[in-house]
């Protein structure tokens, strides 16, 4: 996962986690859950733990057949069961808290999403109290001497969906359980209500939280046009996720705290936002090529015959990897009607089908050819013009963009002109009511 992680992603940084979690520390992680079964390989491959966490699983995936049950098994995964999986919920989840104690005890760890559910807007939603029961009945069950913590763990996409997006992993400081005992001791469901409200706090430092629904899309769509031109003032890396994401959270903040006071400069920022993307569609360009707003006609004819010299490297990577891209996607999309699982699958299947292919292609070629030096190179040969032609694609079309932008500009194309104008104003509405924001914290 780490592995191919670094080809999946375009960009990927973690932030906060130890170098190692110390052996003799049990852990029950807890992040927030927004694209399905993507969030636990990516908790797998970014934790840098040496102990593989096992995984608290919807139970409706478990039970077809005793392969998939035992490829389940096999990547540690347990099921959770609830009241429309159509059995005896309380006994069934009582046998699986028991493994998860045992675990536990065994300085292993634990993962378990509070929220129960996976759903793709940023945004943390209510989180049930199961974890909170783990964690105290393990703690009780070994006398309050088990020093469990809890690691809160926010996992950020920038674009849930499509391929080579980035992502951002934050974890923020450990809840100790045992720090609970006296308000436990006291009034246990008071503690289940604290520890659960200390995690969703600090949930929120660690992801992306648009909280106002009236604005969602507004609010949405302006952290991502803005959040660079605002890292770089707040003397961030605007280049680096966490940049990005510290600046996100500012706007964020300021845009939904005008909310909250009714600022009459909110539905028109609203409504430039609105003009601005209309344009974008329209155009078919991204808000990025909008904001550099100035490209030399020299350096786009030297990227394109750049692109142009190494097409041959593009195609040969093209002909030899696209039918398994698209063998790949296919079985993806078509197994699953539910679009968070695309992702994820599809990077289970590529790991598992990309080898087989590469194995079999390269056979032929050494059959073919009669030397084994020649199959080994271009299996080697295929993956890295694979990797060459995916990068290439994407730059292709980035350049394309950008010849587009610059020539629809040179001859003062409206539509472009109209995205400028717009793009510019959000900017400037956006400034003067962050700037009031500012003023009224500083108050």
């Amino acid at each position: 996962m780490n592995f191919c992680s670094r080809f999946f992603y375009s960009k990927w940084e973690t932030e906060g986690f130890p170098e190692g979690t110390p052996a003799d520390t049990p852990i029950l992680y807890a992040p927030n859950h927004q694209n399905a079964f993507y969030d636990p390989l990516n908790l797998a491959g970014f934790v840098g733990i040496k102990r593989q966490p096992s995984y608290l699983t919807r139970a409706d995936i478990f039970g077809n057949n005793a392969f998939v049950d035992g490829i389940l098994n096999a990547f540690k995964m347990l099921p959770i069961y609830r009241a429309r999986d159509g059995v005896d919920v309380v006994a069934k989840n009582e046998e699986v808290f028991e493994e998860c104690i045992r675990r536990l005890k065994a300085k292993e760890s634990i993962v378990i999403f509070p929220e129960g559910n996976h759903a793709r807007k940023y945004r943390l939603r209510p989180l049930k109290k199961g974890f909170a029961r783990l964690a105290f009945r393990a703690e009780q069950e070994h006398e309050w001497d088990l020093d469990l913590q809890v690691v809160p763990v926010g996992i950020n996409y920038r674009d849930h969906l499509k391929f080579h997006s980035d992502m951002l992993m934050i974890s923020a400081e450990p809840i100790r359980v045992a720090d609970y005992f006296e308000k436990f001791k006291e009034h246990p469901n008071r503690a289940l209500i604290a520890i659960r409200n200390e995690l969703r706090d600090r949930l929120h430092e660690t992801m992306i939280h648009i909280k106002n629904e009236p604005y969602y899309e507004t609010i949405n769509e302006i952290r991502q046009i803005h959040d660079k031109d605002l890292a770089q003032e707040m003397g961030l890396d605007p280049e680096t996720l966490i940049g990005q994401f510290k600046a996100q959270k500012k706007i964020i903040a300021d845009l939904e705290q005008a909310a909250r006071e009714e600022s009459p400069e909110m539905p028109l920022l609203q409504e430039v936002t609105t003009a601005y993307t209309e344009r974008l569609k329209l155009l078919k360009m991204r808000d990025h090529v909008i904001r550099k707003g100035n490209y030399s006609l020299a350096l786009l004819l030297l990227q394109g015959l750049g692109l142009l010299i190494t097409a041959p490297l593009f195609l040969f990577g093209f002909v030899n990897n696209y039918h398994i891209y698209r063998l790949v996607a296919h079985l993806a999309i078509s197994n699953f009607k539910d679009d968070h699982f695309h992702t994820s699958m599809m990077l289970v299947l590529g790991l598992t089908l990309y080898p087989i292919f590469y194995l079999v292609q390269g056979l032929i070629v050494g059959l073919v050819t009669g030397s084994f030096s020649i199959a080994v190179l271009y299996v080697f040969a295929t993956f890295a013009t694979g990797y060459f032609a995916m990068q290439f694609s994407m730059s292709a079309k980035k350049w394309w963009a950008r010849w587009r932008f610059f020539w629809k500009k040179r001859q003062q194309n409206p539509q472009v002109m109209e995205a400028i104008a717009w793009r510019k104003s959000l900017v400037e509405k956006l400034k003067s009511l962050m700037g009031k924001a500012a003023e009224e914290a500083v108050a």
